[in-house]
């Protein structure tokens, strides 16, 4: 390389050129990452739900502090989860339609 140029980093062509499947790429792993935190964490709640009432854990507690979290966070966890995995299949249908071209 010539003193004074620059590589064009991870990811991208020597030209320095973003490809549009290369974009839709970085989404597809983006959303599924985003995805799987997201129910993930809500599996993980829920969890800590059964645990805490198995353990015998009085109802005032879950009224502040992590068990507030614990117990409201699966209803609009599951939501964004789903809603996240739709956008994901999405995406994967239009990167594949404009590979099929």
């Amino acid at each position: 390389m010539p003193a004074g140029s620059r590589s064009p980093g991870p990811g991208l062509p020597a030209n320095g050129q973003h490809s549009p499947s290369a974009g839709l790429a970085r989404l597809q792993r983006t959303l599924a990452a985003m995805a799987t935190a997201v129910i993930g964490l809500t599996v993980i709640a829920i969890a800590a739900l059964f645990i805490c009432r198995a353990a015998g854990v009085p109802q005032q507690a879950f009224g502040h502090g992590i068990l507030q979290f614990a117990a409201v966070f699966p209803t609009p966890g599951l939501a964004i989860g789903l809603l996240l995995a739709i956008a994901l299949i999405v995406v994967s249908v239009v990167q594949r339609s404009r590979a099929a071209r």
